[in-house]
């Protein structure tokens, strides 16, 4: 709130000092552009992977996926030798927030891609096990 207002009395200031325009005429519309949204909405805006947490890890890290429509959802884990370690999911979710959990009994320590694919694109993100 305390940005939209700077932002409003930079605009109205400017437009004095320049003369393009008074006060008691002027009207302003001020869009927020949309964003991920939070946890509690019902449906996010646009699709997104939460960071894994924690991160490093043993012997399970989580994360969220935001879907803002019905989607079939890949969720696969990689070591960089480039070998699928894991399948954490493979088939349609509803749109919404789906929380992930690996648990990585059987993996050694290492670094681990998580991709994940839907409809609406590809997100990879970096995870470190330590034993």
């Amino acid at each position: 709130m305390l940005r939209k207002s700077f932002i409003l009395m930079a605009l109205l200031l400017w437009l004095n000092i320049t003369g393009r325009g008074t006060t008691d005429s002027l009207s302003i519309t001020i869009t927020i552009a949309p964003g991920v949204g939070n946890a509690n909405e019902q449906v996010p805006v646009t699709f997104a992977v939460t960071q894994p947490y924690p991160n490093p890890f043993n012997p399970s890290t989580r994360f969220t996926i935001a879907l803002p429509q019905k989607s079939d959802v890949q969720i696969k884990v990689y070591n960089l030798r480039g070998q699928r370690v894991a399948e954490l999911a493979n088939g349609e979710f509803s749109a919404g927030y789906h929380t992930i959990t690996w648990q990585s009994d059987r993996a050694p320590s290492g670094v681990y891609l998580i991709r994940v694919q839907s409809e609406f694109g590809v997100r990879l993100t970096k995870v470190l096990l330590l034993k």
